[in-house]
Order: structure tokens, then sequence, then C-alpha cells
């Protein structure tokens, strides 16, 4: 006796809905990449560090409009005499780490969890992906820099004895000096940090790695300024916050770092600089996720 074969309809159907393309699927990664780096709808101890960084920027930030209000009462001293780059001196190493973090937090999971296969199983290219993940990094870098810079600018304003109004209108370049300023730091630190998530396998690694490379050369350059121009010049190319600070000097009307200067880097110099790392990490990155699977 033979059997017959039994054909069932289970009633599935082909997606008729709208297909939203590249586009979307990119806008997707800059908002899964924003809630990573900030530990959104994700375990609380992925919220601790990112957290924590912003609260002690924002609590330096309200430190240093508690000493300039005690400063314009106690006039026996002057503790802040260039108060947008002495608060940028203060954030520096929140910064730092914010990013460091944020980078890898962003890149790392998806190679160690295997789901780069399914990104790009949809109308998605690798630079897409990249492209996606390093706006997603650059909208909370410049964030995280923005904000306490604009809430600081109107803290002066509010303590400011020729009146709220008054000094907003006198101070207006501030409203592209602190972009610019937020700018330099989030290439520089950024193209730094994403280079260092690509290279590793593990978001403590990376995270370090990222922070050593940015201070270990500031350190050398510090050191070695004392007793070799020549090395000190050669060192001076990879000190990266050094460059920061350079431009960032320049930016606010101070002239640039004397040291940098010393050995030959002008400001605009230090941009060429900044817009090599950020260029060279791109392709590097880039590089390394020629075989993503």
């Amino acid at each position: 006796m033979s059997e017959r074969a039994v054909l069932t309809d289970r009633g599935y159907q082909p997606y008729g809905g709208p297909r939203l393309g590249t586009s979307r699927a990119v806008r997707a990664i800059i908002r899964d990449g924003v809630r990573r780096a900030l530990g959104l709808r994700r375990k609380a101890r992925r919220k601790v560090l990112p957290w924590l960084m912003i609260g002690m920027t924002m609590m330096t930030t309200c430190g240093f409009l508690l000493f300039i209000w005690i400063q314009d009462r106690i006039s026996i001293f002057e503790l802040f005499k260039s108060p947008y780059t002495d608060l940028l001196n203060g954030l520096v190493l929140f910064g730092l780490i914010f990013t460091s973090y944020a980078a890898p937090e962003m890149l790392i999971p998806d190679r160690t969890s295997g789901v780069l296969n399914v990104y790009f199983s949809r109308p998605l290219r690798v630079g897409h992906y990249l492209a996606a993940k390093g706006g997603a990094l650059a909208a909370v870098i410049f964030g995280f820099w923005t904000g306490p810079l604009l809430f600081y600018h109107l803290g002066l304003a509010f303590l400011s004895s020729e009146g709220f109004a008054s000094y907003l209108g006198s101070n207006l370049e501030v409203l592209w000096q602190i972009p610019a300023a937020a700018l330099c730091y989030m290439f520089t630190y950024g193209s730094v940090a994403l280079l260092c998530a690509a290279l590793f396998k593990r978001v403590a690694a990376a995270t370090a790695m990222c922070i050593a490379v940015i201070f270990s050369f500031n350190i050398a350059v510090t050191i070695t300024a004392s007793f070799s121009e020549t090395t000190t010049r050669w060192l001076s190319l990879l000190a990266f916050e050094r460059h920061v600070t350079n431009l960032r000097q320049w930016i606010f009307g101070q002239g640039g770092d004397g040291l940098m200067q010393d050995v030959g880097f002008d400001p605009w110099a230090s941009a060429l600089v900044i817009l090599v790392l950020t260029a060279g990490s791109a392709l590097l990155v880039k590089l390394s996720y020629r075989k993503p699977v």
C-alpha cells in the first residue's frame, strides 16, 4: 500500500509591509549605539561607568561655578583666570574614560556575540555599519562635552554682575567656541577609542589601551621636554592630548599650548595631526572589518 504525501496549509505568507531599506537600518544602528554607550535598556552594571562619568562631569562643573561665586565675593584671590579652558582641563579625565569605554561597548559585543552576520544579511554594507557606529559615538561624545560647557556658560551668565542677558550678549563667541572645542575632543579621543575597539576582543582591554595611548605619550613628552628637544618633537606627534590642548587654547583666544609651540607645532599643525589621526584610524578600522564573519 503506497503512502501519499499530505499537504498542509500552515498559513505562511510573505512579508508584505514596507521595505525601509539601508537608511532605516543605519538609523537603527545609531540608536542602538547610543543606548549601548549610555547603558540604556541594559543591565545595571552597564550603566555604572558611563553615568558615573556624566555625574562626575556635572559635579565638577557645579564645583567650578561654586568657586567662581566665592571668588566674586572674596577678592583676595583669583582662582580661575580662564574659566572655560580651566573647566575643560578638569573634565579631560572623565571625558577620556567615557569615550574609551563607549567605543568598545559599541563595537566589541557585536563581534564576540556573532551578530555581524545578522547585520550584513540586510541591505547593509560594512561601511554603512561602521559609519553608523561612528555617528553614534560622535553624538554621545559631542553631547558629553557640549552639555556641561553650555550649562557652565549659563551658570556664569547667572552669576555675572553685569546681568544674565548682558553676559550672554557680550560673550556670543562662546557659542561657536564650545562646539569647536568639543569637536577636537570628539575626533581625537573617538578615533583612538574606535581603533582600540576594532583591534581588541575585550571591552576592558580596549578601554585600558585607549587611556594608555592618550596619557603615555603625553607624559613622555612632558618628561623629555627638559633634556631632549629632538626626542620631544618626535614624541609630540603622538601626544594627541597635547594637540587637543594646543588647538583648544587657540579656539578660546589663548594662543595655544606653550610646550607644543616650543617644539614647532602651531595650532594649525595640531589640527592637521588630528585630521590625519582621524583619517588613519577610520582606514584601519575599515580594513579590520574586511572579513566581518
